[in-house]
């Protein structure tokens, strides 16, 4: 007698799934064929995007292999490469232009790295280096100029030389302008106990704060 009730149950269960899968047996095969879909969909483009990276960094790495490149060497592999790739890239130009002493070039690339919005978004703490860079070899941006894109850049919250730039903006104020109280306002920024400056930045604006407190007490 059990036998007879389990044989019924179980014909009971198919004809339930028979009917299911009469009302919704397309939907569940057009489901499985979204879900084999997406999942190729998203297999191939990490897989295109790890042969795109690994394919940028061999470009790059191919203008070091037989001799030091020149800054032209690596802008020339920017039309290559994605919007990332070409921020560090170009910084690199940059640094080589300033080790053969051609400021105006190195200059040139910084502030093509800061004026693209492509890169301000992708990259924004590399552009903020270029930012910084590029106010530090101006040397035709005046002194009050330059202290201003250094309190510009001291106000940009994530901005890893936030705290360089004050202490440029207060050697600036001292030597250049001999205002010794705004250098000094800098330089508590530097020092305060919420600053997350590095332990070297803060030894230097505490010993400049020391020779500018008593340049100040002078006057």
């Amino acid at each position: 007698m059990s036998d007879l009730f389990i044989e019924v149950d179980e014909a009971l269960k198919q004809e339930r799934l028979e009917k299911l899968w009469k009302k919704y047996g397309g939907f569940f095969i057009g489901f499985l064929i979204m879900i084999v879909l997406a999942t190729a969909t998203h297999a191939g483009y990490h897989a295109w995007i790890q042969h795109r990276n690994f394919k940028q960094t061999n470009l790059y790495l191919d203008t070091f292999s037989e001799q030091t490149p020149s800054p032209d060497d690596l802008l020339a592999l920017l039309p290559d490469v994605t919007t990332g790739m070409k921020t560090v890239i170009s910084l690199r130009a940059a640094g080589l232009a300033l080790e053969q002493n051609s400021e105006e070039k190195a200059l040139s690339i910084y502030q093509t790295i800061e004026s693209d919005k492509n890169q301000q978004k992708e990259n924004p703490m590399l552009v903020s280096l270029a930012k910084y860079m590029a106010t530090n070899i101006d040397r035709k941006m005046s002194v009050a100029d330059k202290i201003t894109r250094y309190e510009t850049i001291s106000r940009e919250e994530n901005n890893p030389w936030k705290y360089n730039a004050l202490l440029d903006a207060a050697l600036l104020e001292a030597t250049q302008n001999h205002n010794h109280k705004k250098a000094l306002q800098f330089l508590s920024q530097i020092t305060s106990m919420d600053s997350s400056a590095t332990q070297g930045l803060k030894q230097k604006a505490q010993s400049l704060n020391i020779l500018y407190q008593a340049e100040q007490n002078k006057k």
